[in-house]
């Protein structure tokens, strides 16, 4: 028995603007725990956008109308089986002429009429003429669908959202139905709705749902989440699940009976055509052969042996071949020979093009090779030189050729290794490392080089001047301070100073330190800021004859820490205030403030704003000068040990 169909349920959520499709999906997810492990979300991009929606009921606030973007895939598991739904503005399913948003509500009806069972979500506290609009452009779509592809009515249901809006929710199931017959006669709208969706002919059911289960304490207001308590939330998609598979093995079971009758069908066919066959392949085999029986005799040449194979092969591949075994057969041997005639053909012709190609070549070896030669052109003439000897090994004029080679190698490598010996003498004047590297390399590229020890030394002694030079540039740029375009500019260098090319990197571990301190800060973490001390001279702003108590506040984003009160002008404090989070860019403003305290009215008190939009956490370490309106500076001593980057030591030769 074959198994049955395992792709996820694809239930669609018919909704207008206000229906609360959005809160739905949000309580779904927010309140899962609720439900005895019957919900689970396991994909990435459906969490992340229920998050989103569930932070506003977090908040007591209502989720905002759906962006007018492209619907939204939710993809979830109700008691272990998979469903895919969407979420969309609810103006997409309204009826309108606004051509901006043709092709956003084209993908919705797409959506919608690609769902195994639909659920129509009408407001039950809205009963106007609208939503029975926005239902009839829903059937006609379904109708018109249904007509053309001849596939019948999926299952229907009518969810009447935010039941809580109509008086308390009955405990009771009787009770409940009664207030639900009572509502719906009291509402012809919503009866009207009811009577289109189940003339439709597929499964129908009716269900009253409520989100939150009371009503909201305000517009767009949502009661706290210790008072949610949704109603009947997840019996429209379970009985949406169930009728889809049901409709899913009745639509199997139908198949099933096609295909048996197809499979008599053709069985019956094939016996009666199977006795009038033989007898007309017969005669077509006989035919087909006289045919190519002449054909042979008039086009015998071995240029042709290519053209008669082809005929052979047509002639093997027809059914009617099989019935005339003997001659199929005969049209085998004869497939057989004319293959050899065609492969000895194709040698013949292969080793005249080979030879003429051979006296080009080397016609073009000796003329273009002296003159590559002459022009300095060396690498070029010793490549097209070991071309030749690759594809011609069996060459009468292999012996000239290499000698060609070799001499084209030994000027290729007297004069390059010269040019390279006079840059070098100059390069202390005039030179570029970068340039003397590459001509280095260069001449170790020649084959068999024959200054390569001198060579490969000058490359190290070479590389060792780079090596330096970076890395004194690195070091001075570390210097220039601990805000953010210096600290990326650092690591900039520091970054292509470990992916450089060269063999010696003789200060890669303390730059991979250094790197390794930068990238700490692409995460949050927390950091501890130590106030050191605070001097307030005389006469400044601070000053009073009643004394001075310091007290120093930190604020380094939206985070807030201030030290004890301490007595003096110069005040020692070691006052460790933590922790503060930073991440890189994150926050961008520290906030340095000093106040007098005074317990019987309010502090004197000045204050410093830094702003660095990379690494403001540089700003907390070092001496802080505040200076006030009578000319006086007040200075605070901080330490923060997480903002100060390992020291690059002076350059070591090894």
């Amino acid at each position: 028995m074959r198994s049955r169909d395992r792709s996820p349920f694809r239930i669609g959520m018919h909704a207008p603007r206000n229906a609360g499709k959005t809160c739905l999906f949000a309580c779904l997810y927010g309140l899962r725990h609720l439900g005895a492990h019957a919900v689970a979300f396991a994909d990435e991009a459906t969490v992340e956008y229920l998050q989103r929606a569930w932070s506003y009921l977090r908040d007591g606030k209502v989720p905002p109308a759906t962006a007018l973007n492209r619907p939204t895939q939710i993809v979830w598991t109700l008691d272990g089986r998979s469903i895919q739904s969407f979420d969309y503005a609810g103006v997409l399913v309204e009826p309108s002429t606004d051509a901006s948003t043709r092709e956003l509500r084209a993908d919705a009806r797409t959506w919608l009429r690609s769902c195994d069972a639909l659920l129509v979500l009408v407001d039950s506290a809205a009963p106007h003429i609208e939503q029975l609009d926005t239902v009839d452009l829903l059937l006609s779509e379904l109708q018109k669908e249904s007509a053309e592809t001849r596939t019948p009515a999926r299952p229907l249901a009518l969810v009447l959202t935010k039941w809580d809006t109509q008086g308390p929710i009955p405990k009771r199931s009787d009770s409940e139905a009664d207030h639900l017959q009572a509502y719906l006669v009291g509402n012809p709208v919503f009866h009207r709705i009811q009577e289109r969706l189940r003339a439709c002919g597929g499964q129908f059911a009716i269900f009253t749902v409520s989100a939150f289960g009371q009503p909201c304490p305000g517009p767009g207001l949502s009661p706290p989440l210790a008072d949610l308590k949704p109603f009947n939330l997840l019996s429209p998609w379970r009985w949406a699940v169930d009728a889809a598979q049901q409709a899913r093995d009745v639509e199997r079971r139908r198949k099933r009976r096609l295909q048996w009758a197809a499979a008599l069908t053709t069985s019956v066919v094939l016996c009666l055509a199977i006795g009038s066959a033989a007898l007309l392949g017969r005669n077509r085999a006989s035919d087909e052969y006289h045919r190519l029986e002449q054909f042979r005799a008039s086009h015998s040449d071995a240029a042709l042996a290519s053209e008669r194979r082809r005929n052979d092969d047509a002639y093997l591949r027809a059914w009617w071949s099989w019935t005339s075994l003997g001659r199929r057969e005969t049209v085998s041997e004869w497939r057989a020979s004319d293959d050899r005639a065609a492969r000895e053909h194709r040698e013949a012709e292969e080793r005249v093009q080979r030879e003429r190609r051979h006296a080009s070549d080397y016609w073009r070896v000796l003329t273009e090779g002296s003159l590559l030669i002459s022009q300095k052109y060396e690498s070029s003439a010793f490549e097209m030189y070991r071309k030749f000897l690759e594809t011609y090994p069996d060459s009468p004029h292999i012996k000239q050729v290499r000698s060609l080679q070799e001499d084209a190698r030994r000027n290729w490598d007297e004069r390059t290794w010269a040019e390279l010996q006079e840059y070098h003498r100059q390069y202390g004047a005039t030179g570029n490392i970068q340039n003397l590297l590459a001509r280095i390399r260069t001449y170790l590229s020649i084959p068999q080089a024959s200054h390569r020890r001198e060579a490969e030394a000058m490359l190290e002694a070479a590389e060792r001047d780079w090596d330096r030079d970076e890395y004194d540039r690195l070091r001075r740029e570390s210097l220039n301070g601990l805000d953010g375009k210096t600290l990326e500019d650092t690591e900039r260098l520091a970054s292509a100073y470990v992916r450089a090319s060269r063999r010696v990197k003789t200060m890669t571990g303390p730059v991979q330190q250094w790197l390794d301190w930068f990238g700490r800060f692409q995460v949050s973490r927390h950091y501890h800021i130590r106030v050191k001390s605070v001097s307030i001279p005389q006469k400044s702003e601070l000053d009073s004859i009643w004394g001075v108590d310091p007290v120093v506040t930190l604020v380094l984003g939206d985070e807030e820490r201030r030290t004890e009160v301490f007595a003096g002008r110069n005040a020692t404090m070691n006052a460790d205030l933590s922790p503060f989070s930073f991440r890189w860019g994150e926050p961008t403003r520290l906030i340095v403030r000093v106040e007098n305290h005074f317990a019987l009215r309010d502090n004197y008190k000045i204050e410093r704003e830094f702003t660095d939009t990379g690494f403001v956490l540089g700003k907390a370490h070092g001496p802080i000068h505040l200076a006030c309106k009578k000319g006086k500076t007040i200075s605070v001593e901080l330490e923060c040990p997480g903002a100060v980057p390992p020291a690059l030591p002076v350059y070591v030769e090894k």
